[in-house]
């Protein structure tokens, strides 16, 4: 998606990113407190433990371990 956005083939402002948590017993509660959120492409997604992450397992704002190892999430764009 972003190669889309930076090509100018699509706008950053027409596209959102919406959380999806992987259903189960394993899955981190601050990641099922984000699914379904969506938010603004490029914009980060902040967990309950106050993370902040532009997609699943991202570390580059600074996410912890905590959030981001083993992650089995995913991220929808539209």
């Amino acid at each position: 998606m972003q190669q889309l956005v930076d090509s100018g083939q699509v706008p950053e402002a027409a596209v959102d990113t919406i959380w999806q948590a992987t259903p189960g017993p394993r899955t981190r509660d601050t990641h099922v407190f984000l699914d379904k959120v969506v938010v603004p492409f490029g914009q980060p997604f902040v967990s309950r433990s106050g993370a902040a992450m532009r997609y699943p397992g991202d570390v580059a704002l600074g996410a912890p371990p905590e959030e981001t190892i083993n992650c089995r999430c995913g991220a929808q764009y539209r």
